[in-house]
């Protein structure tokens, strides 16, 4: 299976792709790039909120902060990325649940050294409990 939510980069543009039941009910095939909730030509910071869900109930909501990269602070606002509701994950016969996976993928032959950097990770029932007090994450 493909992992639902992707960060993607495509020439040099960042992507965020989704797949779920309703993406192989479109294509008919596990091949190609998902459905695309968002792209961006630079990468900022960003936080998620999501519900996987086979059915209707999902969702997906993203902010991003307009930072320069690799800032260890940065004092910008937060900006809604991405507000999606609708399906966002598989039927339970075809997975068993949902996890984080992060890593350096791809699907085209390459022949540079890939580099990736990433800052934090948190995971929590709520926006507050995992720091994120400021009212755009409701």
């Amino acid at each position: 299976m493909r992992p639902n939510l992707s960060h993607r980069l495509w020439n040099g543009r960042f992507f965020v792709t989704l797949w779920s039941d309703d993406g192989f009910e479109w294509l008919g095939t596990i091949e190609g790039d998902g459905q695309i909730l968002y792209s961006e030509p630079r990468i900022d910071p960003g936080v998620y909120r999501f519900v996987g869900s086979p059915e209707n109930d999902g969702r997906i909501d993203s902010w991003m902060r307009q930072c320069p990269p690799l800032r260890e602070t940065c004092d910008s606002d937060w900006h809604d990325m991405i507000q999606f509701v609708g399906t966002t994950g598989y039927s339970n016969d075809k997975v068993d649940g949902y996890y984080f996976k992060y890593g350096l993928y791809t699907v085209s032959d390459f022949d540079v050294p890939f580099t990736a950097f990433h800052k934090d990770y948190w995971r929590g029932p709520t926006a507050a409990s995992i720091g994120l007090s400021d009212p755009i994450f409701k």
